[in-house]
């Protein structure tokens, strides 16, 4: 297994004033590919510091490092300079990059946008669609330098279009890699599930990765135990299938858009505690116009009452919070949009709210399918924000389960 590290470039980075998202990133990208990361270093602007965490790569007996950050028009950036100094490599006009920011530009960029132009000799352009400053490869004395830039809408399109690919052609790592989205239970009870596929294991690892109502499982192995590692992959579907979302590094709101594509159905939320996410998750989905047409955010009473039909007398009845509320309002989304999955969501958030029968994090919601109402109530711990995101998680895992299995 080859190692890599990874360095941050930034006073910003440093400080504190932005989260470093991009090492776990890249971090976790380059574990895909089967690199063993041996360090993650955040410095500040500083021409000896990059220069002092090169000669320890030069050193060192790692094969690749990622640096982040620097390469933009301002005076603090300078990490492509620094480099290309401390390797003894002269910098160079590349007329791709001018191009590219000429187009970006619209024929109307600033002297100081220039510099973004310069690479070190013999380097590979990284292209940035989005931003302004490009990337670079440099193949130096057997070892990889790729430099990125630092905002991650910027670098993650350049690390998946570009050094992935670089990476995967050019360095053989005899690695093999599978990642399964799991949801529907807790780490814990996967853990158990899991215990009689652990026993057997011997060059294969299991890795679980949890995150906000869902958890990735990474198997990894090499090439040389192919048998063991088909055998693992096929035993793990097994026992984990009702939980299994994707195997092919998808999202839950990738996979209910595409069943819905599949079955030609439209989908419609009314909800009130999640306050538009449901419907804004299925919208950060590429071609979700193909599957949504109109959702509501109802969240006064007045608003359930006057957009999704609900009864006055039901809400003073049996709380907002309730599957009689709910399942009026799914039957009156399914009268206003005609959709055919419908769903409607209410709940407690937080932090304060809570009565003799209601606690904070208990959410209701109602789903409409195929003529069938499926009314639940569960109960979310955290924060106001992580209770709405892990009841909208929750949610599209129950839609999942209904679209695939029918339950």
């Amino acid at each position: 297994m080859k190692n890599a590290r990874i360095i941050s470039v930034g006073d910003e980075v440093l400080s504190g004033q932005i989260v470093n998202t991009n090492s776990s990133y890249l971090a976790y990208q380059l574990t895909k590919l089967g690199f063993l990361i041996s360090k993650h270093v955040a410095i500040g602007d500083s021409h000896l510091r990059i220069e002092e965490e090169i000669d320890s790569f030069l050193n060192s007996k790692d094969l690749v490092v990622i640096i982040t950050g620097g390469l933009g028009p301002t005076h603090d950036d300078f990490t492509k300079e620094a480099v290309a100094e401390k390797l003894n490599l002269d910098l160079e006009l590349r007329e791709e990059a001018l191009s590219l920011l000429d187009v970006y530009f619209d024929g109307e960029k600033a002297e100081s946008d220039n510099k973004q132009a310069y690479f070190p000799k013999g380097s590979i352009l990284i292209p940035n669609k989005i931003g302004t400053a490009d990337g670079l490869i440099i193949e130096y004395n057997n070892k990889i330098l790729i430099l990125l830039v630092g905002p991650p809408h910027e670098n993650i399109p350049m690390m998946e279009d570009y050094v992935i690919p670089y990476l995967k052609k050019n360095v053989n790592n005899n690695f093999l890699n599978k990642e399964y989205l799991i949801m529907g239970k807790s780490e814990s009870h996967f853990e158990d599930l899991l215990k009689p596929l652990y026993n057997q294991l011997k060059n294969v690892t299991i890795n679980p990765y949890g995150s906000i109502g869902r958890i990735r499982y990474q198997i990894n192995g090499f090439n040389d135990d192919i048998i063991e590692f088909n055998k693992v992959c096929l035993e793990f579907e097994k026992l984990m299938k009702r939980f299994i979302i994707s195997d092919n590094y998808d999202t839950i709101e990738n996979k209910v858009v595409s069943l819905l594509k599949e079955k030609g159905y439209k989908i419609s939320f009314g909800e009130s505690c999640t306050g538009g996410m449901l419907s804004s998750m299925i919208v950060s989905v590429s071609g979700a116009s193909s599957v949504l047409n109109e959702s509501f955010v109802t969240y006064s009473n007045d608003a359930k009452i006057k957009h999704l039909q609900v009864n006055k007398e039901t809400i003073d009845k049996y709380g907002v919070v309730s599957f009689e509320v709910c399942e009026e309002m799914v039957k009156g989304l399914r009268a206003v949009t005609n959709a055919n999955v419908c769903i409607s969501v209410s709940g407690l958030a937080g932090p304060t709210g809570k009565t003799k029968n209601l606690n904070v994090g208990d959410v209701c919601y109602s789903i409409y399918l195929n003529e069938r109402i499926i009314s639940e109530k569960k109960n979310f711990k955290g924060s106001r924000d992580l209770i709405r995101t892990k009841a909208c998680f929750w949610i599209l895992y129950r839609v999942f389960g209904l679209l695939t299995f029918g339950e």
